[in-house]
């Protein structure tokens, strides 16, 4: 996030429902003087505390993996983004793995 505003200027509201990782980021915010243009939220992704339309983007990084009903998310997302906003994701992991790695050790052989 802070990258984010350094570059463009934004205005960056974070969201994660971590407690820790709401305190860490606001003292790193007041640290880099960017307090005032990043803002975190403690809240869930799925019922997040923002009015509808509220967001001219939006991003994730390593986040959605987590949903268990990914149009759930996807669904909270599009109600806070203004229409024709962009969203963007990276994610490193997907649900059809952790399906594969609940199989009994016998069935996987070798990697």
């Amino acid at each position: 996030m802070r990258a984010i505003t350094t570059h463009s200027g934004a205005n960056v509201v974070r969201i994660t429902i971590n407690e820790y990782q709401v305190k860490w980021a606001r003292t790193h915010n007041r640290k880099t003087g960017l307090d005032k243009q990043c803002e975190v939220v403690c809240g869930n992704f799925l019922q997040m505390p923002f009015f509808d339309n509220s967001f001219d983007g939006a991003y994730s990084i390593e986040a959605i993996c987590h949903a268990l009903k990914l149009e759930e998310v996807y669904n909270e997302i599009y109600r806070v983004l203004k229409p024709g906003s962009l969203y963007v994701s990276y994610e490193w992991f997907c649900r059809i793995f952790i399906s594969l790695m609940k199989r009994p050790m016998g069935v996987w052989g070798h990697f």
